[in-house]
């Protein structure tokens, strides 16, 4: 399954289940997995989270409210993947908290 359709996927469980906002930000990969049903490896976490973040970004509201830290949660996890990659995190942060 390529990325655009794991990031459409988990955007349109957001919007459906506004809810489900916490548990992305709790734990994301195990919350894309559940979503998806694919388990995506630190990179391709990275890239979903980005291009989730991109997505309701654009829209605002309610689910970008919901998800500003989610760069912060995403940067968390790759860390404990890639060692300390605080960068990501802000960039990702940067995204959501326009």
């Amino acid at each position: 399954m390529d990325m655009q359709t794991i990031v459409d996927q988990v955007v349109e469980a957001l919007r459906e289940a506004p809810e489900k906002a916490q548990e992305v930000m709790a734990d994301p990969a195990g919350a894309v997995e559940q979503i998806t049903g694919h388990r995506l490896e630190a990179d391709d976490l990275a890239s979903v989270a980005q291009g989730v973040l991109a997505k309701i970004g654009e829209e605002g509201g309610e689910l970008q409210e919901k998800l500003a830290g989610l760069g912060d949660s995403i940067g968390e996890t790759v860390s404990s993947f890639l060692g300390n990659n605080e960068t990501f995190g802000n960039l990702l942060d940067n995204i959501f908290k326009k």
